[in-house]
């Protein structure tokens, strides 16, 4: 399977919200919630979006989470 990473205008938003997690930990299960939500909604609706492409907004939003931490941890 090949996860489609960076594939829209949305993630940046992905990286941003992972790049806050660390100082805001409730971002992430807002986040999580947000993305089960998108989901269910396209399916009920029957816009079916790839998996690959939600398995890779959660690999944005946990790169953004890695770089801020490496950040902190440097400084």
């Amino acid at each position: 399977m090949k996860i489609e990473v960076f594939d829209d205008w949305r993630s940046i938003v992905h990286i941003f919200l992972g790049a806050l997690t660390p100082f805001i930990p409730p971002v992430f299960p807002l986040y999580v919630t947000y993305e089960l939500i998108e989901f269910c909604e396209r399916y009920v609706r029957h816009k079916k979006r790839e998996v690959r492409a939600y398995i890779g907004d959660m690999l944005e939003y946990f790169t953004g989470i890695a770089v801020m931490t490496l950040i902190t941890l440097v400084i």
